[in-house]
């Protein structure tokens, strides 16, 4: 029987103790996960292999959230925002992952059921668009 990898998640938390708590707790959770502890080691990292989410939970000091990681995401294409917990893009363009999630926040429970909701609802966008007819040009090239 076959047995399907772990979705890998990109952790960037700069705090060492925070960061391995949450590495710990979300790999609990059946995720694979890579913690690092600055945005430029992750957008590396992001240049290099493909991830299923980021999860952004380090505090920043910016008024907006996604000012502090404006590198990794694509601001046009916000998929939601849960009522001041979290906010959940698109990544930028070069950026090899599915989803970005910016949630600061210590507590490794909230953090865990963030990441179950929105990695849930990547996989969903992604059977849509699996499912979605392909664009006329690849249409043509299957049958011609």
């Amino acid at each position: 029987m076959a047995t399907t990898a772990a979705p890998g998640l990109l952790l960037i938390q700069g705090n060492t103790t925070l960061r391995k708590t949450l590495r710990a707790d979300l790999s609990r959770a059946g995720y694979a996960v890579l913690a690092v502890n600055s945005l430029g080691e992750a957008t590396a990292r992001l240049r290099l292999r493909h991830y299923h989410l980021v999860v952004c939970s380090d505090m920043q000091r910016s008024v907006s959230w996604a000012d502090d990681y404006e590198l990794l995401i694509d601001r046009r294409r916000m998929l939601s925002r849960s009522g001041g917990r979290y906010e959940l893009y698109f990544p930028a363009p070069g950026m090899g992952a599915d989803g970005v999630l910016i949630m600061p926040c210590v507590d490794p429970a909230a953090v865990r059921l963030a990441v179950n909701e929105v990695s849930a609802r990547l996989v969903e966008l992604r059977a849509m668009a699996d499912a979605a007819p392909s664009n006329s040009r690849t249409h043509a090239q299957t049958t011609t």
